[in-house]
């Protein structure tokens, strides 16, 4: 505030107006003290960002969040507490001129960062991922490592414990080469390149879980430039489940959802309560919304070849009117052999089959769209609004809409 010009005033609600203050005029002006907060980050991501302004709103912040335009560190005085999404060593430098403020970290990080973590379950992201690919009755499995990635190692490692078990899993790491034994990460060229010569020494089928959503476009890239078929030789998962990636896939990306808006309300609520005064707890884990299918994964592997290609059938017109004796034409079989034969290798009945997958759509319109129920309910395949808000309730005890509020983080 200055005293004898045109300056800026918040008012007893917060807001900003503009006032003409007389020279001597106060000794002393009180105004209502709205928290600052500032965001940091090395890497936009929308979902995340979302997520703290969602907090911040609610407790009328004053949250600066302009790096991401430009990428340059905020030069403020007085500020109450910053949230960091992403870190370099400018960052951690620009961090340790501010010993005093609040920090909180979203997102993995090297240890020894100043503040609290506030992070994803890559854990269990790791495990729904394992599983999802292995419901493919998929043999042949891979982990593809993205080497920059902090939580690379344990995504790694729950997913090696999930698959091994039951099958081999091969570790590519596109980035380990010699030749960029110096940089953090080779240009994509060469990465696409490395992974081309991966691919050929791999057994296909196979179903890749990447570490990263861009790497999982980088193995898309590759497979095209092979002329492998996505996902009948090669099955890919992403992880992130990032908009941007999954609408620039040449084919639908399959991804595991980490959850980032309700990580990013997460975080702003610790660093409230560390402004407050509260001491920082142990590292916060935001449970992951799990895998959204789409058709980079959209395919089934059994020993008989006949039930596999039904089963593709079920998964690429799973919306139609669907019946067991048509399945059982496509798959050169009678009804009785065909119902005993896909209970056998797939554990369930044909008719759990395509309710699996119109509820896989129906979960994906909802958290990813904005489509009214009745359109959800006719692309799923559930016919109706009031049929949909039945499933819905018998399966997760939840109406659509507040299954959508869940998934997008609101509440």
């Amino acid at each position: 505030m200055e005293i004898g010009k045109l300056t800026f005033v918040e008012d007893s609600n917060g807001l900003c107006r503009l006032s003409f203050l007389p020279e001597n005029s106060f000794d002393e002006v009180s105004v209502k003290r709205r928290r600052k907060v500032l965001y940091v980050t090395d890497h936009y991501r929308e979902e995340v960002l979302l997520g703290v302004v969602d907090y911040a709103r609610s407790r009328g912040w004053m949250l600066d969040a302009s790096m991401r335009f430009r990428g340059d560190l905020p030069a403020e005085g007085r500020v109450d507490g910053i949230i960091v999404h992403g870190s370099n060593d400018r960052i951690e430098r620009w961090l340790k001129n501010r010993p005093e403020v609040p920090v909180v970290h979203l997102g993995a990080v090297k240890s020894g960062v100043q503040g609290q973590v506030v992070e994803p379950d890559y854990e269990q992201a790791a495990q729904d991922a394992a599983r999802h690919l292995l419901s493919l009755g998929l043999f042949n499995h891979a982990f593809l490592r993205s080497r920059s990635l902090p939580e690379s190692k344990r995504l790694r490692s729950v997913f090696q414990k999930e698959i091994f078990p039951l099958n081999r899993v091969e570790m590519i790491d596109p980035d380990d080469d010699a030749g960029f034994s110096d940089r953090p990460t080779p240009p994509r060229e060469q990465r696409v390149s490395r992974l081309v010569r991966m691919l050929g020494q791999m057994a296909k089928p196979v179903g890749v879980f990447a570490d990263d959503d861009q790497l999982a476009l980088d193995l898309m890239l590759a497979c095209e430039l092979m002329g492998l078929r996505v996902p009948q030789e090669v099955a890919i998962l992403g992880c992130g489940n990032s908009q941007i990636e999954v609408a620039m896939a040449p084919s639908p990306l399959s991804s595991v959802d980490l959850n980032w808006r309700r990580v990013g309300r997460a975080g702003a609520r610790v660093l409230s309560e560390m402004m407050e005064g509260r001491a920082a707890s142990e590292p916060v884990k935001v449970g992951p919304l799990g895998v959204f299918a789409r058709a980079s994964t959209a395919t089934m592997v059994t020993s008989n070849p006949m039930i596999t290609r039904a089963i593709v059938h079920i998964r690429q017109h799973f919306a139609e009117n669907l019946k067991s004796s048509e399945l059982a034409k496509i798959a050169g079989m009678t009804e009785r052999a065909f119902r005993a034969e896909f209970r056998c290798l797939v554990g369930h009945s044909p008719r759990t089959e395509i309710f699996k997958s119109r509820l896989a759509a129906a979960n994906r319109l909802l958290r990813d769209t904005d489509l009214k129920l009745d359109a959800i309910a006719l692309e799923s395949g559930f016919g109706n609004a009031r049929k949909l808000c039945e499933i819905f309730a018998q399966t997760y005890q939840l109406t659509p809409n507040s299954w959508r509020d869940k998934a997008r983080g609101s509440n």
